[in-house]
C-alpha cells in the first residue's frame, strides 16, 4: 500500500511537470516575436529627411557644396570687351594685333586666354582658369582701348575707372604743388624777416656812430 502510494505520487508529479512544460511552450509560441528591422523602418518613416541627417552628413554636404563652388570658379570664364568709340574705325588687322598683344601680355602675367572678335568693336576673352578672373579685370581696366567689359551679368566701365584714376592723380598732384608753393612762400617770408632784421641792426649801428 505504501509502495503504491509513493508510485502514484511520482506519477502525479511527473504529470504536473509535463503539464507545466506544455503550458510554457504554448505561451512562448503565442508570444509575438519582435522584428527590429521593421521597427526601425517604422521609426524612420515618421522622421523628416532633415531629422535623419547626422552632423557628419551635414559636414559632408558642406564640403561637397564648397567643392562644387570651387570647381565652378576654377572653370573657364568668358569676358565680353567693348572697345572705345575711337576704336570703332580700326581695321581688322589692328584688332588682330591688339588681341595678339593682349594675349602675350596676359600670358607673361600667368594668364592663359584666348581672344576672339565677335563684332566690329567687341572682343571675347576666354579665360581658362576662373580663379584668375580678378587679375583679368584689373588688366582690362588699365587698357586705354577698353570702354567697358561684361562678366557674369555685370558691366564694368573702364572709362569711368580711368577718369576716377585721373581725378585722384590730379588731386594728388594739386596737393603736392600747393604744399610746395606753401613751403616756398614760407622760405621767402623767413628771408624777408631776416633781411628786415639785418636792416634794423645796420640802422641801429649807424645811429650809435652818429651819436659818438
Amino acid at each position: 500500500m505504501t509502495r503504491m502510494h509513493k508510485r502514484s505520487r511520482a506519477v502525479l508529479l511527473a504529470a504536473c511537470l509535463c503539464w507545466l512544460v506544455a503550458l510554457a511552450t504554448v505561451q512562448a509560441a503565442r508570444k509575438p516575436q519582435i522584428d527590429y528591422d521593421a521597427l526601425e523602418k517604422a521609426w524612420e518613416a515618421g522622421d523628416t529627411e532633415q531629422e535623419l541627417r547626422s552632423v557628419g552628413d551635414e559636414q559632408v554636404q558642406s564640403l561637397a557644396e564648397k567643392s562644387e563652388a570651387d570647381a565652378k570658379a576654377l572653370g573657364p570664364q568668358m569676358v565680353f570687351v567693348t572697345l572705345r568709340d575711337d576704336s570703332h574705325g580700326a581695321a581688322q588687322k589692328d584688332l588682330t594685333d591688339l588681341a595678339s598683344r593682349w594675349k602675350e601680355l596676359l600670358w607673361n602675367g600667368g594668364l592663359d586666354v584666348n581672344i576672339y572678335e565677335i563684332e566690329h568693336a567687341k572682343l571675347l576673352v576666354g579665360l581658362q582658369k576662373g580663379i584668375q578672373v580678378d587679375d583679368l579685370h584689373r588688366f582690362l581696366l588699365e587698357q586705354p582701348e577698353v570702354h567697358e567689359f561684361e562678366w557674369n551679368g555685370q558691366t564694368f566701365s573702364a572709362s569711368s575707372s580711368r577718369n576716377e584714376k585721373h581725378r585722384r592723380l590730379h588731386d594728388k598732384t594739386s596737393k603736392q604743388q600747393h604744399k610746395k608753393n606753401s613751403k616756398s612762400k614760407s622760405r621767402v617770408h623767413k628771408g624777408d624777416s631776416k633781411s628786415k632784421g639785418a636792416k634794423k641792426q645796420v640802422s641801429a649801428t649807424t645811429n650809435e656812430k652818429s651819436e659818438l
